[in-house]
């Protein structure tokens, strides 16, 4: 391993997850392929992580620990600050609660190493519980809402296809920890956008699926787990992840990269998510004033967008209406 430049960098996030971190670190460092560094964030953590850190980090010298004096309430804040601080060509954000099969990299490196043009590229996830049991597939999920098989195979496709057919409806690459990234692509795409809390992933693949090809493993090499503490679950009722989901919509639409039908059918899920952002902020959240700055800051992404949601919203509104339908059906 040259020690000015590994092929890859690993970042690891970590907050308050001391009870799984052996485990993520352990699935890292015993990789097939160890041409690796290491970051190991921890984001001023209330638990024991700290010590765990320090006692990896004095094993093994692969393992750079960066310790934050103030939490900075953002996962894609340390997401930025890994990527500062990688000197690899190719990333692997490894979020602390996950783990990997012990082949995840020497499988997935070859698909960037053979084909300049990939992006990224990403494998099925296991999804395990708090104990590491297995529970399920997110290709499962997937395959289940759009209702293909397009998830069983391994398959190279073009950015902008998968925009059009999957990547402007939903965050199809489901776990990060599943990814490994082409640096250069990162930088090329503008970095983190550290204004997300929830969705800065799926903007990520967005501006990623913009600029180059996807590469997809349908064996499952990593492993996600689901427990209380996932972040995601906490921004539902706020109505802070739909908010973030329609600046997704906004930038996919600004891009000019969809066709007609499939730009139709982002128009209408998009909509409908609209619907319901404007009723929990200002109908059960009472806060006007907090929507005119959500719609202000859509309208600097998108005029264009902004007009259409809104007047395909007032449609969908009137057209319940009529029929006696119930908003949420």
């Amino acid at each position: 391993m040259s020690l000015n430049r590994p092929k890859v960098s690993v970042v690891i996030p970590n907050y308050n997850h001391a009870l799984y971190l052996p485990k993520r670190i352990d699935s890292v460092l015993n990789q097939t392929f160890s041409d690796i560094e290491i970051i190991l964030l921890d984001d001023c953590s209330l638990d024991n992580s700290s010590e765990i850190i320090k006692n990896y980090a004095a094993l093994d010298k692969r393992i750079q620990p960066v310790f934050n004096t103030k939490n900075s309430g953002s996962v894609f804040k340390q997401w930025e600050k890994g990527l500062s601080l990688a000197k690899g060509e190719y990333v692997w954000i490894a979020e602390s609660d996950d783990f990997a099969e012990l082949d995840f990299l020497s499988t997935l490196i070859p698909l960037l190493d053979n084909d300049e043009s990939v992006a990224f590229a990403y494998s099925d996830s296991r999804i395990v519980n708090e104990k590491g049991e297995p529970i399920g597939k997110i290709s499962d999920i997937k395959e289940r809402i759009f209702k293909t098989d397009y998830w069983d195979h391994n398959y190279i496709a073009e950015g902008k296809t998968e925009l059009r057919r999957f990547l402007s409806l939903q965050c199809t690459v489901n776990n990060a920890s599943a990814v490994l990234f082409r640096r250069s692509s990162i930088e090329a795409a503008g970095g983190v956008d550290t204004s997300f809390r929830y969705t800065g992933d799926w903007m990520m693949y967005i501006k990623l699926s913009l600029l180059g090809k996807i590469a997809y493993k349908a064996a499952c090499l990593n492993n996600y787990r689901e427990h209380g503490a996932n972040a995601s679950k906490a921004s539902e009722a706020n109505g802070n992840q739909l908010y973030e989901r329609q600046k997704c919509f906004a930038y996919v639409y600004q891009s000019s990269a969809l066709d007609n039908k499939s730009r139709k059918t982002m128009l209408a899920q998009s909509s409908n998510e609209y619907i319901k952002l404007v009723y929990l902020v200002v109908k059960e959240r009472r806060q006007p004033l907090r929507l005119m700055k959500m719609m202000g800051n859509l309208i600097k992404i998108s005029p264009a967008y902004y007009a259409l949601v809104q007047y395909h919203s007032l449609r969908q509104v009137q057209y319940r209406a009529f029929r006696g339908i119930n908003l949420f059906d």
